[in-house]
C-alpha cells in the first residue's frame, strides 16, 4: 500500500531514486503517487545495502510544500561555453549538451593543431546548440586571449589522447590550462570572472596536485570508468539507470540552491528537506554547505545521504543535491 512518495521519505539512510519493475524496465524519480506493487524493486542509492531500511512512518511531512516549484526553461538564457582541449568523449559531450541545452546556446572549441583535426571536429551542430572552432600552436598568450574573449558563463577542459601524447602529458597540459584559466578570472573587469570551470584529469594519481588549483569540477576519467563497470559487474541491471540519469532525455543530477525548497538561516532537518524535494517532484540525495567549503577539496562540505534526522541551517550558498527534471 505504499507509494513512491511514502519511501522517498521512509528510508533512513538512503535515498529511493527510482523504481525496477518485474518486466525490467526502469523508471527514475516516477510521480510520487505512484504504487509499488508486487515485484516492483526499488532504485536506491546507498552506502552499503544494509542502509536501506524501512525508517518508519513519514507522515507528518506529508504536508510540506517547497517555497517554488520546478520552473520553466523557455526563460532560460543560452549558455556560452568554452571548451579548451579534445578528445572523442569531448565529441560526445557537445552532442550531450546540445541535445538539452538551452536554445541559442554557443560553445567556442579551442584546440591545438597538432593534436586535433579538423576532421574531428566535423558534425557538433545541434538544434540547441551552434559550435565554432579554433585552432591554437598551444601557444599561452593565444590562450589567455581566447579565454578572456568573450562573457563565457561555462569553461570546459578536456585532456587530449591519441598516440602523440601520454595520459601523464596530457594531464600536466590540463594543469597548466587550469593555472591560466584561474589567472584570467581573476584579473580585473575578466568576461569569465564568474564561469564555472570544469576539467578532466584522465590519471587518478594527479587529482591531489590538480585540487591545487581552484576549479568547480574536477572529473578523473579512468577512475570513474572504473568505478561504473564495477557498479555493472555487481549489479548489471544498473545499466539502465545509468542510461537514464546520463542520458539527454529523462531526469538528471543536478544542484540547486536550497532557497527553492525551504527558508535561508532556520533550522530545518534533512527530512523536511526531502519532502520539500518531493512537492516538486525530485528527490533530493544531499545538499552542501558553503562555509565547509574548501577549493582545494571539493567534496568537503558534501553531505549525500546523510540521516533523515540530520538537522542542518541553510545559508545563502547552500544547494540541494537532487535528481529531476531540468529546468
Amino acid at each position: 500500500g505504499k507509494t513512491f512518495g511514502d519511501v522517498i521519505t521512509g528510508l533512513g539512510e538512503a535515498s529511493a531514486i527510482g523504481i525496477r519493475h518485474s518486466d525490467g524496465t526502469v523508471n527514475i524519480t516516477p510521480p510520487v503517487e505512484t504504487p509499488i506493487v508486487e515485484g516492483d524493486q526499488i532504485i536506491a542509492i546507498a552506502k552499503d545495502d544494509d542502509k536501506i531500511l524501512w525508517a518508519g512512518d513519514s507522515s507528518d511531512l506529508s504536508g510540506v510544500k517547497s517555497l517554488t516549484q520546478v520552473g520553466d526553461r523557455s526563460n532560460a538564457n543560452p549558455d556560452k561555453i568554452l571548451i579548451i582541449g579534445w578528445s572523442p568523449m569531448a565529441k560526445q559531450v557537445v552532442l550531450e549538451l546540445g541535445n538539452f541545452g538551452v536554445p541559442g546556446s554557443t560553445a567556442l572549441v579551442f584546440a591545438q593543431t597538432s593534436k586535433v583535426t579538423a576532421d574531428e571536429l566535423k558534425g557538433l551542430e545541434t538544434t540547441n546548440l551552434t559550435v565554432t572552432a579554433k585552432g591554437t600552436t598551444g601557444d599561452i598568450d593565444e590562450l589567455i586571449e581566447v579565454i578572456n574573449s568573450q562573457e563565457f558563463n561555462h569553461i570546459v577542459i578536456f585532456g587530449y589522447r591519441g598516440k602523440t601524447i601520454t595520459p601523464a602529458e596530457s594531464d600536466a597540459l590540463t594543469l597548466l590550462t587550469m593555472l591560466e584559466v584561474n589567472y584570467v578570472k581573476n584579473l580585473p573587469g575578466s568576461q569569465v570572472a564568474n564561469a564555472r570551470v570544469i576539467a578532466e584529469i584522465q590519471d587518478s594519481n594527479n587529482v591531489d596536485l590538480a585540487r591545487v588549483v581552484v576549479v568547480d569540477d574536477l572529473v578523473v576519467s579512468d577512475r570513474l570508468g572504473s568505478l561504473m563497470m564495477a557498479q555493472l559487474s555487481e549489479t548489471p541491471g544498473l545499466y539502465n539507470v545509468f542510461e537514464e540519469l546520463f542520458g539527454p532525455a529523462g531526469t538528471f543530477l543536478s544542484s540547486k540552491p536550497v532557497q527553492s525548497y525551504v527558508p535561508l538561516n532556520v533550522e530545518t532537518t534533512f527530512a523536511h528537506l526531502v519532502a520539500a524535494g518531493r512537492n516538486r517532484g525530485e528527490v533530493v540525495i544531499g545538499y552542501r554547505q558553503p562555509e565547509a567549503s574548501d577549493p582545494t577539496n571539493p567534496t568537503v562540505g558534501i553531505r549525500v545521504n546523510p540521516a533523515k534526522s540530520t538537522v542542518l541551517t541553510p545559508t545563502d550558498g547552500t544547494y540541494a543535491i537532487v535528481i529531476g527534471p531540468l529546468e
